[in-house]
Formats: C-alpha cells, sequence, structure tokens
C-alpha cells in the first residue's frame, strides 16, 4: 500500500510538469505523453503507474503511449527510442534500473522530448524541460 501512494504522490508531482509542457504546444497539435512503467512483476503498484498514467490522459484529451521497462536497462533504452518514433512530447519514466538512465536522457533530450525520470530506489530525480 505504501508503494501505491508514493507512486500516486510522484505522478502528482509530474502533473504539474507536464501539464506546463502542454501549454506550449500547437493549438492543433495532440498533446501525446509516454510513461513507461518500471515493469517489475514482483509489485502491482508499477502497473498502477500506468494506469494513473493513462487515467489522466484520457482525462485531458491527450494521446497515450505506455510502455513497460521489464526491470530491464536495455528495454528500458529501446523504449526511449520508441517513444521517439511515436512522436511523444513528453515521457514519464520510471526505472528500476539507474545505469541506463544517461542513455535514455541523451536519447530523449536529442529529440526534445520533456522527462520525468524517477529511479524508484533512491529517490533520484532527473527532470528536463
Amino acid at each position: 500500500m505504501r508503494n501505491t501512494l508514493n507512486v500516486l504522490a510522484a505522478l502528482a508531482l509530474s502533473v504539474p510538469a507536464v501539464i506546463g509542457v502542454v501549454g506550449i504546444a500547437d493549438a492543433q497539435d495532440k498533446f501525446k505523453l509516454g510513461m513507461a512503467v518500471g515493469g517489475n512483476t514482483c509489485c502491482e503498484w508499477m502497473k498502477a503507474q500506468g494506469d494513473v498514467a493513462r487515467a489522466l490522459a484520457e482525462k485531458e484529451g491527450w494521446d497515450y503511449v505506455e510502455l513497460s521497462n521489464n526491470n530491464d536497462p536495455a528495454t528500458a533504452l529501446k523504449n526511449a527510442q520508441i517513444f521517439v518514433q511515436e512522436g511523444v512530447d513528453a515521457v514519464i519514466q520510471f526505472n528500476g534500473q539507474p545505469s541506463s538512465n544517461p542513455a535514455i536522457s541523451q536519447v530523449l533530450n536529442a529529440a526534445g522530448i520533456d522527462c520525468d525520470l524517477r529511479h524508484r530506489r533512491s529517490g533520484n530525480v532527473l527532470r528536463w524541460y
């Protein structure tokens, strides 16, 4: 239960930043949010991450792309590349394997994609907008 509350709190903190990014988008373009869930099968709260983000996207009328990092650094990096190909405007990334964070940030930065990248164990947050 505590983990679920932590996830919901983290997403709540991410929402204002994402909403701020939406204001930058052209009125004709539909905002597209990417969500990378941690994907560790041990934790139901990781599934809840995507459920909350999907509900937010539906409420706001945004397009939504959800991918699972499968608790794997290589998959997390591949997902960042897929988000670029999908043309997302922003990414919320929960990653249990922080070794891939520099490469993920490089891919998303190069594409001009805003990101909120969180590491669940250390609490480290890397944001760029």
